[in-house]
């Protein structure tokens, strides 16, 4: 029986069951300060065009790191590639 990973949604359960709490700690603290340095200590760059982001930036940040339970909700994007080809 093999065990390699061979699609994106087994590889997202692992990391999900295996390592979720490394990954969200990485994730959640590189948003949070791309949210704080990007988007809320420099409005003028996004209150004409994206209040959205404001907005969502402002969300993010009234969260805690232990609000988040799963990749989806840290949006965190895992993708399984297929490297057989090169392997030749």
């Amino acid at each position: 029986m093999s065990t390699a990973i061979k699609t994106t949604p087994q590889l997202e359960a692992i990391c999900q069951e295996r390592y979720f709490d490394e990954i969200r700690k990485e994730s959640y603290l590189a948003q949070k300060q791309f949210y704080q340095n990007e988007i809320i200590d420099k409005p003028e760059k996004y209150k004409d065009c994206c209040l959205k982001y404001i907005e969502y930036a402002t969300q993010f940040l009234s969260k805690k790191e232990r609000d988040f339970h799963s990749l989806q909700i840290l949006f965190v994007e895992i993708k399984c590639r297929n490297f057989s080809r090169y392997l030749q």
